[in-house]
């Protein structure tokens, strides 16, 4: 045997072992295909063609729900999509190409591009589970606290300190600091209607009860025109 042949036949078992076993299980995995009576290897490895009739169009479609529904993660399922399709194409070829790949170019190309998709699909699930955490603390999805705290500006800004809060559902306090000359207060209201209500006061503090149940509210100063210049905020009740 000429050096050339030694080394393809070295290269050719592990290689196999990638493009064979590894992609059917990758693929198995991804898809959910093949049932309990059917293993990946008996069924792709006696017939091709049975393994397309064992994929299950309710996971297709579960998969697809999935995507839809969290958009913030398409990077992760575009290159979990690539590797899982990658892991098809080597199974089939090791499948129905027993000398596939054929040399150690091929080898060394297929285990490398296979490693460049499995990292780049840890990368982007590192990556986008970041960003959802960095997006849920910068809309202030805090958990809820057991009183509503404002204060007005104390240079005399129609603001109140903060434009979200959210609290528990039920009854809770509401206080008002507002250190300002400007009359301020905090009404509750919901569409039209108004819930809760403190007190209008300059250069002190005000405190009265509110009893919500979960949902989006608005809180917002009902004196003059305080509102309409801005100083009102969302109040999400849990």
């Amino acid at each position: 045997m000429r050096k050339w042949q030694r080394e393809v036949a070295s290269a050719r078992a592990p290689s196999q072992f990638v493009v064979g076993w590894t992609g059917v299980r990758l693929a198995r995995g991804f898809w959910g295909a093949a049932g309990p009576k059917h293993s990946a290897r008996s069924v792709v490895g006696s017939e091709p063609w049975r393994y397309a009739q064992h994929m299950h169009p309710t996971d297709v479609a579960t998969a697809a729900w999935v995507l839809a529904s969290e958009p913030s993660k398409t990077p992760f399922y575009l290159a979990g999509g690539l590797l899982a399709a990658w892991a098809v194409l080597l199974g089939a070829f090791g499948i129905t190409h027993p000398d596939f790949p054929g040399s150690v170019v091929a080898s060394r190309l297929v285990m490398l591009t296979s490693a460049v998709l499995v990292a780049a699909a840890v990368t982007t699930a590192v990556t986008t589970a970041g960003e959802a955490v960095t997006t849920e603390q910068a809309t202030g999805s805090a958990a809820p606290t057991s009183a509503l705290n404002l204060s007005a500006d104390a240079t005399g800004k129609l603001a109140y300190d903060k434009k979200q809060a959210t609290v528990r559902a039920g009854r809770f306090p509401i206080r008002l600091v507002n250190n300002s000359s400007l009359p301020h207060n905090v009404t509750i209201a919901k569409g039209a209607k108004v819930l809760a209500q403190t007190k209008t006061v300059s250069g002190g503090a005000a405190t009265t009860t509110a009893n919500l149940t979960p949902g989006q509210y608005v809180f917002y100063c009902s004196v003059d025109a305080h509102r309409a210049a801005g100083m009102q905020g969302t109040l999400t009740v849990k």
